[in-house]
C-alpha cells in the first residue's frame, strides 16, 4: 500500500499535466469559431412575414369605421385574462403605485377602464400582493380611439394615472 507521500506526489504529478486555463479558453474559442455556424432556416419565412407586414400595415393605416377582420379595439381586462398567460392577473395584482402598466394595442383601452373600474377593485384589491393605490397604465394604440367613458375615467383620477399615447409605431416612442 502506497505511503500517505506516494499519493501527494502521484496527485501532484497529475495535477500538472492539466492544460491552462488560458489553453482551454484557447481551445474552445477554435473549436467555436469552426464549428459553431449561424442556422438557417431551410425555407424562408418571407411569404408570412410579408403578409404578417401587410396585415399589420392595413391596420395602421385604418381610420375611424374602417378596422380590418380581426382588429378588436374594444378587449376588457377579463378577455386579456383569459388570453393571455396565466400569470398575467397576480402580475396585474402585484403592480403598485410606482410601476406602470404599458397596454400596447390597446384599441380602446378598456382593459385599462376595466383595471380603474371600481367593480374590479372590489373583486381583486382584498387579494392586491402591495396594498395601497394601483399602478399607473398607459395605453398605446395605433389611432386615437379613446371613447367618452376614457376621457371621464382620466378626468377622474388624478394626475397621469392613466395616459393614451396614439399616432406613431412603438419603435417611434423610444429614443
Amino acid at each position: 500500500m502506497p505511503g500517505r507521500s506516494d499519493l501527494m506526489s502521484a496527485h501532484s504529478s497529475s495535477a500538472t499535466r492539466w492544460p491552462s486555463a488560458g489553453t482551454c479558453l484557447a481551445a474552445l474559442v477554435v473549436a467555436q469559431t469552426i464549428c459553431l455556424t449561424p442556422a438557417s432556416p431551410q425555407e424562408p419565412a418571407r411569404p408570412q412575414f410579408d403578409r404578417e407586414m401587410t396585415k399589420q400595415e392595413s391596420i395602421y393605416r385604418s381610420q375611424g369605421k374602417k378596422i380590418p377582420g380581426g382588429y378588436i379595439l374594444t378587449r376588457g381586462l377579463a378577455g386579456y385574462v383569459q388570453l393571455l398567460p396565466s400569470g398575467f392577473d397576480a402580475a396585474l395584482r402585484k403592480l403598485g403605485p410606482a410601476d406602470r402598466w404599458l397596454d400596447i394595442g390597446a384599441g380602446s383601452g378598456q382593459a385599462i377602464l376595466d383595471y380603474y373600474a371600481p367593480k374590479y377593485a372590489r373583486a381583486h384589491d382584498k387579494n392586491r400582493a402591495r396594498p395601497g393605490g394601483k399602478a399607473r397604465a398607459v395605453a398605446l394604440s395605433i389611432e386615437d380611439r379613446r371613447t367618452d367613458l376614457w376621457r371621464q375615467r382620466a378626468a377622474s383620477l388624478e394626475g397621469d394615472q392613466i395616459r393614451y399615447l396614439f399616432g406613431k409605431r412603438l419603435r417611434d416612442y423610444c429614443p
